[in-house]
């Protein structure tokens, strides 16, 4: 994968119901933003060991690539995102840690 931005999401719950949180960054996040999202596809991440954690602990990571704003700008992760209607989201510090 090349260098990219990206936005990245992070959700703890269940991971049968993300429609909310995609919804959430694609229809508020994102027009909002005055990012673009970039020619690569967005990804689903599961950090953690979802067989061994209740459904409530679960993590998951929606990774949405954004166009680079100046020519050679490697990956960054933009800005904690936190939708504040996705039950279990909580905001992600600036590098993703």
């Amino acid at each position: 994968m090349p260098a990219l931005r990206v936005a990245v999401l992070r959700v703890r719950g269940p991971h049968a119901k993300p429609e909310d949180a995609w919804a959430w960054l694609y229809h508020d996040w994102l027009p909002g933003s005055g990012e673009e999202p970039a020619d690569h596809p967005p990804v689903e991440d599961y950090p953690n060991d979802c067989r061994s954690l209740p459904p409530a602990e679960r993590l998951t990571e929606i990774i949405l690539p954004l166009e680079a704003r100046e020519q050679g700008e490697a990956r960054e992760e933009v800005s904690s995102l936190a939708p504040p209607h996705v039950s279990g989201s909580r905001r992600l510090p600036r590098g993703g840690t």
